[in-house]
């Protein structure tokens, strides 16, 4: 569910931008879909098994993307090759993304200063995402990285090999219910969940206020228009178990959707 709503917003995005670019009120229906966009590949790189393949579909479906992005937004044209790389669009974001991603988990289990060495080498990959002037560019990269970081379903409960990972909780039934979810711990056996729930409630606060304030300071650096502040709406959205479609049979609908769309609407506009 939460996957179609983030094409639906975009959907709405686009066709805003194309034929109503005075209807701010599109745009700003629009802005839900990067932040949903960009928890679900924080998601994915958690869940999925294999990052390299993960790595290499955004990557692919990237390049499928590139020439109906580059004809819609950039007004590309046959005659001027170079002109498909004017800008490119938002699966190379999280491309970048990704690989500042591969980067950080590779030094988790390292010394502290090299886990903020990988983090600040993930900046330099949002940096490249700048320079490449992908869709979103940096501030696309950072997005990514802090759900990454902070939101409660994308960071692991606890270690398999912790004695209070037994029987761990799920967190947001946890919350929703309210009701004390058994852990096995020494001494209070509820210390562990409750711990951990407190923990979600501060990150279910900091993730979207920060989002916010990096939202305002790209505003200027950036030059972003201000209705991208409305972004920071989509972020409750993702703390919502709303069901999505199995991925092995909508996976690819998903992602073929983006450069499918955007097709069609630059036809539209020859008409």
């Amino acid at each position: 569910m939460l996957k179609i709503l983030a094409c639906v917003t975009m959907l709405i995005d686009h066709i805003g931008y194309t034929f109503f670019p005075g209807a701010l009120w599109l745009r700003i229906i629009g802005r839900l879909a990067y932040p949903i966009f960009a928890w679900y590949v924080a998601i994915g790189f958690r869940r999925t098994h294999n990052r390299g393949r993960y790595l290499a579909r955004l990557l692919g479906w990237g390049l499928l993307s590139q020439i109906p992005f580059a004809l819609l937004f950039h007004k590309a044209s046959f005659g001027n090759p170079m002109s498909f790389l004017e800008g490119t669009n938002v699966l190379f974001t999280f491309v970048f993304a990704v690989l500042g991603l591969l980067l950080i988990t590779a030094c988790e289990e390292l010394r502290w200063e090299s886990q903020v060495a990988a983090w600040m080498g993930a900046g330099l990959f949002a940096a490249a995402a700048q320079w490449a002037n992908t869709d979103y560019g940096a501030y696309g990269v950072v997005i990514v990285l802090l759900f990454y970081l902070l939101d409660s379903q994308a960071a692991p409960v606890a270690s398999a090999g912790s004695p209070s990972a037994i029987h761990a909780p799920d967190l947001s039934d946890g919350l929703s219910s309210g009701i004390p979810v058994p852990v096995a711990s020494a001494g209070n056996p509820y210390a562990y969940a409750n711990s951990m729930r407190d923990l979600t409630i501060i990150r279910r606060i900091v993730l979207p206020l920060s989002i916010f304030l990096i939202t305002l300071l790209s505003l200027k650096l950036m030059r972003m228009h201000p209705i991208q502040l409305f972004c920071v709406l989509a972020v409750p959205l993702t703390y919502l178990r709303l069901p999505d479609p199995k991925p092995g049979k909508w996976k690819y609908a998903f992602y073929a959707f983006y450069p499918v769309h955007i097709f069609l609407i630059w036809l539209v506009t020859l008409v």
